[in-house]
């Protein structure tokens, strides 16, 4: 691979996964009244878009073009409960010094007062994968910016997001004067993506893609910036295993077409995985008392021999451990039949396992 890139004139992948916000593509709508929203110090605007959209790159891209915020601050996912929110309030944007810390107690019942004034300029406050944000978190994200002056939330979701603050948060929901979405990249921006990103790599234009090609690419990754760069990688890859000096429309098509298989493959498996342990809880179901206790000990400690088995369980309603052990056996052998348990040989005897 190294090789390679150094033959096409780049000093690395360019299409891996990092965040480039200087290489913002597309989008110049949504971006306007974005900007829009942020001069006007509207109190909460949601950004909402599926699974690679660039929801995240326009999130660090707007950081860095916020002027008409003085306090700008990134959290790159919502805090899980109220006091990891409340935390996040206290530290990121109060900042308290160790004399207030010693000598105040916030909570988010209090904590407005100080940010309305400790915020005495306009501040802004980020949140990516609101989606993932529990209604009662968000209820404190209204309730902050209801109360404190100077503060505006920009958060952005799964297009669920909407759904979650319609239904358990409308009174945050309500108060959201801009919902934007981000759909998908048109061709032209396509190319403007890739050709970007190689240019970023020490490329020239779209060198080694042909056009064709980004046109086979853009229909596969429907416009999606992270599909885009994903079939971008693997086409990269291809090339340098073979030492392709072109990648081509019917390169792309073949590489796909493999993915396509392959993937198919995956699916079977994780299928075929699925219907096996569906049948296994069915087996786990029909146990008897004593079977179910046998498997119980086989959890906690691994692999282990009938007699461990014996020495753990309560054996005092059978004659003797010799006894005790034979009634195992017995059921170890049934649990085997019904491919819940297997054997390995130790010596003269066998471990027992869960399969």
């Amino acid at each position: 691979m190294k090789e390679w890139l150094q033959k096409v004139g780049w000093h690395e992948n360019p299409f891996n996964f990092k965040i480039y916000p200087d290489l913002m593509v597309g989008y110049k709508d949504e971006l306007t009244r974005l900007q829009n929203a942020i001069d006007a110090e509207n109190k909460f605007s949601i950004i909402l878009g599926d699974t690679g959209a660039g929801k995240t790159n326009l999130l660090k891209w707007l950081i860095t073009h916020c002027d008409s915020y003085s306090n700008v601050k990134y959290m790159p996912k919502p805090p899980k409960t109220e006091d990891n929110f409340l935390i996040y309030l206290k530290d990121e944007l109060l900042s308290p010094n160790f004399i207030q810390r010693l000598f105040n107690s916030y909570s988010l019942y209090n904590i407005h007062h100080e940010l309305d004034k400790k915020l005495d300029e306009p501040s802004l406050l980020i949140i990516d994968e609101g989606h993932e944000a529990s209604p009662q978190v968000l209820e404190w994200v209204r309730t902050i910016i209801d109360h404190v002056d100077n503060l505006s939330v920009i958060s952005a979701g799964l297009p669920e997001f909407k759904e979650t603050l319609s239904e358990n948060v409308y009174t945050l929901y309500n108060r959201a004067t801009d919902v934007i979405y981000l759909n998908s990249l048109d061709k032209d921006e396509t190319i403007d993506l890739v050709r970007k990103r190689i240019e970023k790599a020490g490329g020239s234009s779209l060198e080694p893609f042909t056009q064709s090609a980004i046109m086979k690419i853009y229909e596969f990754a429907d416009g999606f910036p992270r599909e885009i760069l994903r079939t971008c990688n693997r086409c990269v890859v291809h090339a340098a295993k073979n030492d392709f000096s072109f990648i081509e429309a019917k390169d792309v098509e073949d590489i796909m077409e493999d993915n396509e298989v392959q993937k198919s493959r995956s699916d079977q498996q994780d299928e075929d995985e699925e219907v096996s342990k569906e049948v296994k809880e069915d087996k786990m179901k029909e146990l008897t008392e004593k079977q179910k206790k046998v498997v119980e000990v086989m959890k906690d400690q691994g692999k282990c021999s009938s007699g461990e088995i014996a020495d753990t369980l309560d054996i005092t309603s059978y004659s003797s451990r010799s006894h005790a052990v034979r009634s195992i056996n017995n059921i170890l052998k049934r649990l085997m039949e019904n491919g819940i348990v297997d054997r390995e040989r130790n010596g003269r005897s066998y471990n027992y396992y869960l399969d």
